[in-house]
């Protein structure tokens, strides 16, 4: 984004090494609250932002959605039906990653961090019953992608540049700004407890285990200050391996979702379980 909005003169090392140093920062002061209060900004901001770009592209660009999809159709028809244009993966592979990503997606550390954070039950529950309402705007974004399919033709525009491109195209400077803040809290929000969580695990099962004494004051110093490690880690590999995102995310959900039968029948249908596990006495005592 930083290198997009000042045209390329901002490399993308020096790019990524000012947005790891901001995610690193607003980690570090803000903490869960801070990232609750990032994450309703953003929300705002982003809301308007696709909104906007959603309704405007068809008329600014096309004369309406009727012609922006009649285009689509004509010229892009392989975008519409799967597998898609490139026919390298197939309709099962579709599938099965979304179911997978979709279960894996419950369970992810983070999210049980966050949970304890929250304000009581009836938040979570409200929670679980509007999330599946947020990806709606995906499809706003995705017909938003395959509008640019068309607006570039005929330009070498990245994949990563497309929104900010057609976003400098329609708004205002004023707007542009606020349009990139939003942008910015996209990135640090869902990164932010992922950070939290992995900090939180370093303190408190490695080094924690490797010295016993540690108090509880020491361990969450040794959690603040591990944000900035991680952070830095994950920039090593956004430079070095910046294309093996994808892949790492892929592998990692489908890695994750195997605990699926376990949370759900284990943590939620049988009644047995514990939070230590099977007990010792509950066993010996003949079931």
């Amino acid at each position: 984004m930083l290198s997009v909005l000042t045209n390329h003169r901002l490399n993308i090392l020096s790019a990524d090494i000012i947005g790891f140093s901001v995610l690193s920062l607003a980690v570090f002061f803000g903490g869960i609250r801070g990232n609750a209060w990032q994450s309703v900004i953003k929300d705002l901001l982003m809301f308007g932002a696709i909104a906007v770009l959603f309704f405007t592209i068809p008329y600014r660009y096309f004369g309406g959605f009727g012609d922006m999809f009649s285009q689509m159709m004509q010229k892009i028809p392989s975008h519409l039906t799967m597998p898609g244009p490139t026919h390298k993966l197939t309709l099962s592979w579709f599938w099965t990653t979304v179911i997978l990503t979709g279960f894996g997606q419950w369970m992810w550390p983070q999210w049980f961090n966050v949970a304890f954070s929250a304000k009581g039950p009836r938040t979570l529950k409200l929670q679980a019953v509007f999330m599946p309402f947020y990806q709606l705007v995906k499809v706003a974004v995705i017909t938003i992608g395959f509008a640019a399919v068309l607006i570039f033709a005929t330009q070498k525009v990245g994949g990563n540049e497309v929104v900010l491109r057609l976003a400098q195209q329609i708004f205002p400077p004023w707007a542009l700004a606020i349009f990139a803040l939003a942008a910015v809290l996209s990135a640090i929000v869902p990164a932010g407890p992922i950070i939290m969580m992995s900090c939180t695990m370093l303190a408190r099962n490695v080094y924690a285990k490797l010295v016993p004494q540690t108090t509880d004051r020491q361990m969450f110093n040794m959690t603040r200050w591990l944000v900035f490690v991680v952070t830095f880690a994950a920039l090593i590999l956004a430079v070095v391996a910046h294309s093996l995102i994808v892949t790492v995310l892929l592998v990692a959900y489908d890695f994750i979702a195997q605990l699926v039968p376990a949370v759900i029948i284990g943590g939620l249908l049988w009644r047995r379980a514990t939070g230590r596990g099977w007990r010792r006495d509950w066993w010996s005592a003949g079931g």
